[in-house]
């Protein structure tokens, strides 16, 4: 996992092919406001979900994992915490679905966590379980969040 502010979001660029388009589309929508969705950067190499939610308190999240993605979280509005520990740490909850590319998790006692405010974003990689969502202080606030899809 990569913990960071969007003002140093060029220091990724050459971690991968894909963030600079990600990270531009991030900033974009940092400015512009953009809507709640999903929008296409690279075909199904890169794509977007603009979300809005509250967060939840911890026993109402879960942890999940990607095998065909990384994705980068970015905080627009609010603050949540993030969770994030290793693949090798955490028992499988509900196996694989390819289709929505997700594996959900359980026992992850060993995990770390974060508070993301805005403009602060999370890197998470296919051994990166992770869980986002949570309600700081156990007080559910209104996010407006990015989550930009990178295929690994």
């Amino acid at each position: 996992m990569i913990f960071d502010n969007v003002k140093n979001s060029k220091t990724y660029f050459d971690t991968n092919p894909h963030f600079e388009k990600a990270f531009e589309f991030i900033q974009k929508v940092m400015r512009e406001n953009i809507g709640v969705g999903r929008y296409e950067l690279d075909g199904k190499d890169v794509f977007a979900m603009v979300q809005e939610y509250d967060t939840k308190l911890k026993e109402n999240t879960s942890f999940e994992g990607h095998e065909k993605y990384i994705d980068i979280q970015c905080v627009i509005k609010g603050s949540e915490i993030f969770g994030c520990v290793e693949v090798s740490k955490a028992v499988i909850d509900v196996e694989y679905n390819t289709e929505k590319d997700v594996t959900f998790y359980k026992d992850c006692d060993t995990a770390s966590f974060c508070v993301a405010e805005e403009g602060d974003f999370c890197i998470f990689y296919p051994h990166d379980i992770h869980c986002p969502g949570g309600a700081i202080d156990n007080l559910p606030l209104s996010v407006k969040k990015i989550v930009v899809k990178v295929r690994v």
